[in-house]
């Protein structure tokens, strides 16, 4: 039930229930023909092995993979993974310096294919 404006008080507990999202990067992997697709994975355990495993399940050419630590951080050290598992490219710095050098990386790699 959506509800607008506040919720008035009665003393009774308030349970939320919430529904999963669309797999968007998923839908993206199953329409592309022959543009990339770029996944991102924020992994605690087994990070590249589970990074890789979303690239493949998603069906991308290369996820981005962050740490836990990203959480919450004005910097972020991240991996560009590509679909044999190599480390294409690493980048650490503030969110939004690594950001750029992604799209630097992704602009210098469309002039080349």
């Amino acid at each position: 039930e959506r509800i607008t404006g506040k919720i008035a008080k009665t003393g009774e507990a308030i349970s939320i229930e919430m529904i999963e999202t669309d797999d968007v990067l998923a839908e993206l992997g199953r329409m592309k023909t022959r543009q990339w697709v770029i996944g991102f994975a924020l992994e605690a355990h087994n990070p590249r092995e589970n990074a890789l495993q979303k690239l493949r399940a998603k069906n991308c050419n290369w996820i981005v993979l962050n740490a836990p630590s990203a959480i919450g951080s004005e910097t972020n050290s991240v991996e560009l993974i590509d679909q044999t598992g190599s480390v294409v490219q690493s980048w650490d710095g503030t969110k939004t310096a690594v950001a750029q050098q992604l799209i630097a990386w992704v602009d210098g790699s469309t002039e080349h294919h």
